[in-house]
């Protein structure tokens, strides 16, 4: 009897660790409410016709909520892959022939072996934990020097555990750039001049749902069951707690913030195409001013690629790259998030039709991306670089805007030294703009070269900063306005007013206040007379306007 409960115990316990997924195909002239139907279940593709998604049972739910039954099929999935042509790497040795996957302890021990064999180039950098407690890793790779005055790269794969083959390039990658360092010109100057941040397992629980010795079981979510890369914040929404968000997410979220990246790439699998944003708006709702910018960096990666494969990247569309939306719609996207919240420049590259990819496939891959990859990474030394300061030398965490260019979350931000970095096209004239709370606006001229990032720094007056930045989204409203009757001011709004800040001519705050109302009222007669700015924050809308009280 007692093996008899055992057993029935070991498969209760196998049931639990491998929940069944469905896979879900919409009709794409059913799926009017795209938006709706991307935050109930996790879209993989569009092609011929059809939407191709995964959903849990309680995604599928909500899917019927929105689409009858007879508006989309079904399919319940086992997570159980054949295990044909995926051979495991217990230890280093095995994975010199970059003909296998490596098992979770043998890709810890790799991650930490890179740092013994060139610890003057590579340093182990852990991100954070998974729901199961796996590390999530990443190798920061540079050369000796000022690493304050270069932009800084990241590079992931893996959100999704079943998408494999950026695993295997990225843990490549790395070796390549420290064998070839010194010798490769190409390599030598990103390491030269790039902080790099590679990280090749963001969903280590996913990838090795079948236990740490293998991947043939991997799936799509992590631990918990969610889809991570629609587990981050939506722009415009309602910030949540960090408690709404899978572990994996939050450490992603933290890493981003302390890095102040320049540039990114987030590698996926089950289809070929380079993804840019937006994936939550269409370009009518959030225009991307700096669309022809992705556009001629994704063009020269696909360009790059198919002087060794001609045929690859065509399973979307001929050009091999997509503005994200226009592929469908992803809401909780992580390229969405890095680009608003972060203001990094971040494409998503899906490297390869076949998710799982068998272990003699791997070296194909490598050798149609090598060359692209390294490109890729070298396109953030081609722009704006500089550092804003005040008048006695600190640094200044100042936004950088191309004058009557930048909107919708395309400026910069300086890190805590100040330093900012802004890539571009070569051979353009921009006014570059510094702008910070308290002090005043400085704008300078500046002129782009090819594979050059041209230095522009700022020093800045004590004073009232007075640039406006609009960055709406799909809502055209009027400016707020500001009027003062007898000691009293108003201030209106089409939008819900969620900060007003009334600083002096020098900058100084006077008052904060949070209305959260389209019209808010305050007294003036606290104030001295003289000239104030009133600065309020809508939504994702910053206007300043001039008032002067008089007494």
């Amino acid at each position: 009897m007692k093996k008899i409960i055992l057993a029935i115990l070991a498969l209760l316990m196998a049931a639990r660790s491998y929940p069944q997924d469905y896979l879900v195909e919409i009709p794409t002239e059913n799926a009017k409410d795209i938006g709706r139907i991307s935050r109930a279940v996790s879209i993989d593709n569009a092609r011929n016709g059809t939407i191709t998604a995964y959903a849990n049972e309680n995604e599928l739910v909500e899917l019927r909520k929105i689409l009858s039954q007879s508006q989309f099929r079904s399919y319940r999935m086992s997570l159980s892959k054949s295990g044909d042509y995926i051979d495991m790497a217990d230890k280093i040795e095995d994975m010199k022939d970059w003909a296998h996957y490596p098992t979770y302890e043998t890709y810890i021990e790799m991650m930490e072996d890179f740092t013994r064999r060139c610890p003057e180039l590579c340093e182990l950098v852990e991100i954070g934990k998974s729901v199961e407690n796996r590390k999530i890793l990443a190798l920061r790779l540079t050369a000796e020097g000022d690493t304050t005055a270069r932009p800084r790269f990241f590079l992931t794969s893996t959100m999704h555990g079943d998408e494999t083959c950026g695993f295997i390039l990225s843990l490549r990658l790395i070796d390549y750039l420290l064998t070839n360092y010194g010798t490769d010109s190409a390599t030598s100057r990103i390491l030269d001049n790039i902080v790099l941040y590679i990280n090749p397992l963001s969903n280590p629980d996913g990838t090795y749902r079948g236990g740490n010795a293998t991947v043939a079981r991997a799936q799509r979510y992590n631990a918990n069951n969610i889809d991570l890369n629609r587990n981050f914040p939506q722009i415009g929404a309602v910030a949540k707690s960090t408690s709404s968000y899978e572990p994996e997410t939050v450490a992603m979220m933290d890493f981003a913030k302390s890095r102040r990246f320049t540039m990114s790439a987030n590698m996926h699998g089950g289809d070929e195409v380079l993804n840019y944003p937006w994936d939550s708006f269409y370009e009518y709702e959030l225009s991307l001013p700096d669309k022809p910018w992705f556009e001629a960096i994704c063009s020269k990666y696909i360009a790059t690629l198919r002087a060794h494969a001609p045929n690859a990247m065509k399973s979307v569309n001929a050009k091999g790259y997509v503005f994200g939306s226009e592929w469908y719609k992803v809401s909780g996207g992580r390229q969405d998030w890095m680009m608003a919240s972060q203001r990094c420049r971040e494409i998503t590259i899906e490297l390869s039709n076949i998710k799982l990819l068998r272990c003699d496939l791997l070296d194909e891959y490598w050798q149609r991306n090598r060359d692209a990859l390294i490109a890729f990474l070298g396109d953030a030394l081609q722009g704006i670089s500089g550092r804003v300061t005040s008048m006695d030398g600190k640094p200044i965490e100042a936004q950088i805007y191309l004058d009557g260019h930048d909107a919708n979350f395309s400026s910069v931000k300086c890190d805590k030294e100040g330093m900012f970095f802004r890539p571009t096209l070569a051979g353009r004239q921009y006014e570059v703009c510094a702008v910070a709370d308290g002090y005043e606006t400085q704008c300078k001229p500046v002129s782009t070269t090819e594979n050059e990032l041209t230095a522009l720094d700022f020093t800045l007056n004590e004073g009232i900063s007075e640039y406006t930045a609009t960055e709406n989204i799909a809502v055209k409203t009027s400016k707020p306005a500001i009027t003062i009757i007898d000691d009293m001011m108003t201030a209106t709004s089409d939008l819900e007013i969620d900060r007003l800040i009334v600083t002096d001519i020098l900058g100084r705050t006077v008052a904060t206040y949070r209305p959260h109302s389209t019209t808010f009222r305050c007294p003036t007669y606290n104030f001295n007379s003289g000239i104030y700015v009133i600065r309020i924050q809508t939504g994702t809308t910053a206007t300043s306007t001039k008032i002067f009280i008089n007494k």
